[in-house]
């Protein structure tokens, strides 16, 4: 018999918390009917298995569970448990909803991907009052899933170690610095939110705290980007330049004077020259510490 099939039949019996018979003779019994491609030295095996055992198996598999899910989305999980008993008027017990979680969304692939995608529709489903009472809770969760998606993404093709240091832009002069490269690392993200969702995310992070008040409703154009410490970092853009980046090839050297030229179009007129060069190498500066844009000298 496949070793899946054995899998199979302990997922069953430790996830979905089947009510196993005390007696022995009667878990044989059980098993047989419930999984008939086992062999008998199989199912001999599931029937020696200590019922009172299998239950702390459920309730471990279950509690890494809820911890892992808190761990993928913390701001989720941080309304969840500031808001919850004021929606559905008691407290927010995750482990009970990953169980019931499970009863609806099977974990079957063992992937994280998989069990976070599965919370996800539990959210939309069972959890709805939270989309229906809080306007930007649909973009909280956004951001929050795209930054987990982010965080695993394989990074492919030109890294960090490919690019020019910030130290090097220093000395140079504004000739210089035009005359250098840039480009975007394949893990690069775009997303648009219909709400302030990238500050209220930066608050949380710095202070473990949820802001006072939610998002306000303004769409905002981000860019999001691993830095070499693996953190995920979102930054707003004007749509031009969401635009103009979005529309970028990835991993392929781009004269950073056309870049400058995107932003100067979308700068405020009235700003001098050396305003907007200082406005424009300071947003590249973010846009490198995210690990979003890298630099590089030209070959």
């Amino acid at each position: 018999m496949s070793l899946q099939v054995v899998l199979s039949s302990l997922r069953h019996i430790i996830l979905d918390e089947a009510k196993l018979p005390k007696e022995l003779e009667k878990r044989r019994e059980y098993y047989r009917e419930k999984f008939p491609k086992l062999t008998n030295e199989e199912l001999e095996d599931l029937s020696l298995m200590d019922p009172k055992r299998i239950r702390l198996y459920t309730t471990s598999i279950y509690a890494s569970q809820r911890n892992l899910l808190r761990r993928k989305l913390p701001l989720t999980f941080a309304v969840l448990d500031k808001f919850y008993a004021e929606y559905y008027g008691e407290d927010f017990k995750p482990y009970l909803h990953v169980k019931a979680m499970h009863q609806k969304y099977p974990w079957k692939e063992g992937g994280t991907e998989n069990l976070v995608g599965n919370f996800l529709n539990y959210l939309k489903s069972d959890l709805d009052k939270f989309y229906e009472r809080i306007e930007s809770f649909k973009d909280i969760v956004s951001i929050d899933y795209a930054s987990f998606g982010l965080f695993r993404l394989r990074e492919e093709g030109l890294g960090k170690d490919d690019a020019l240091s910030l130290d090097a832009l220093s000395p140079m002069t504004v000739s210089e610095v035009m005359e250098l490269e840039f480009y975007l690392p394949s893990i690069t993200q775009f997303r648009k939110f219909d709400f302030e969702v990238i500050p209220f995310r930066r608050y949380f992070r710095k202070n473990r705290s949820l802001r006072e008040k939610f998002p306000k409703e303004r769409i905002n154009f981000a860019i999001g980007g691993r830095n070499s410490s693996f953190d995920v970092t979102w930054q707003n853009l004007s749509l031009e330049l969401y635009d103009y980046l979005s529309s970028q090839p990835r991993d392929t050297m781009i004269p950073l004077s056309l870049f400058a030229e995107a932003f100067i179009e979308q700068s405020d007129s009235s700003l001098s020259e050396e305003e907007i060069f200082h406005n424009f190498i300071e947003l590249v500066i973010k846009l490198y510490n995210s690990g979003a844009v890298f630099l590089s000298a030209p070959k």
